[in-house]
This record gives structure tokens, C-alpha cells and sequence, in this order.
């Protein structure tokens, strides 16, 4: 299992950083686990509306090559923690390599929603990215307890 979390910002704070680091170490004990940030300086300027630009969503596909790709979306589907596990296992068993998109704050554009495999939601709330990389790695952690029967979900 391979997972791939591309948040398209920079973490600004360091205590967010930090535990998004400590679910990637505790995650590790079960398969690899990366954060990579691309801050609006690497993926190029955004259109007027906010989206990427159509050379930003190349970058962001480069990284996600080989990778079973699944953007982060207010549309997306939405699951409980047991749902969302039951999903994990079958995508990690059926693709291996998943990479999860957190896009930029004016949402991802048309063409990257598309070239998505998956659109998923984590709520029907707005985070910030810092906290919804967070959540996305703590929820992949608390899937992967779920479903190997660790104590970490009661």
C-alpha cells in the first residue's frame, strides 16, 4: 500500500505539520505514507476564478502518476468512518497506490475533477487545508485500525 497526499499549499504552522507526521509515522506500520506540498508558487498562478491554471493541474498530475487519484471535493461522496473504511480497503486492494487531492482555496478546476478517479468529501463543512490534511490522515489512519481490528477505533 502506497498512499500519496498532495495538499496544493505550503503548512505555515508547524503543529499541524507535526501531526500530520505522527499519522505518516503510525500509518508506516502498515504500508507508505507521504505528504507532498505544492505551494501556489509550484503549481503556477491560478485562473481568475481561483482554480489552477491548466500548468498547475499538469504538476499536480505528474505526482500523481501510477496512483489511483482521489480529489478532496465538496460533491464528492460523503461516508461515515466505517464507510470510509470499507472504501479504503477495497481501493487499496484494488489499486495499491492512492493519491489523495487536497486542492487550493478557490476549489479545483473542471479538468482536474474530471481526470479525478474519485471525488470523496470529508464533510459537508469548509476546512482549511492544514486541518483537512489532518483529518484526511488521521481518518486513513483510524480506516486502517478498522479494518486490521486495532484498539485505536473504540
Amino acid at each position: 500500500m502506497k498512499i500519496r497526499v498532495i495538499l496544493v499549499s505550503k503548512f505555515r504552522d508547524k503543529s499541524y505539520e507535526n501531526i500530520v507526521n505522527e499519522y505518516i509515522k503510525r500509518i508506516s506500520g502498515f504500508g507508505e505514507a507521504e505528504l507532498i506540498e505544492l505551494p501556489d508558487s509550484k503549481i503556477g498562478s491560478l485562473d481568475n476564478d481561483g482554480t489552477m491554471s491548466e500548468r498547475g493541474v499538469e504538476k499536480i498530475l505528474k505526482q500523481t502518476e501510477n496512483h489511483y487519484l482521489i480529489s478532496l471535493d465538496l460533491t464528492g461522496k460523503h461516508f461515515s468512518s466505517e464507510n470510509f473504511a470499507s472504501w479504503f480497503k477495497e481501493r487499496v486492494e484494488l489499486h495499491r497506490k492512492l493519491a489523495f487531492l487536497i486542492g487550493p482555496s478557490g476549489g479545483l478546476s473542471k479538468s482536474l475533477t474530471e481526470k479525478s478517479n474519485e471525488l470523496i468529501s470529508l464533510s459537508k463543512l469548509t476546512f482549511a487545508h492544514k486541518i483537512a490534511a489532518v483529518v484526511l490522515f488521521e481518518q486513513i489512519y483510524r480506516a486502517i485500525c478498522i479494518n486490521t481490528n486495532h484498539p485505536y477505533h473504540k
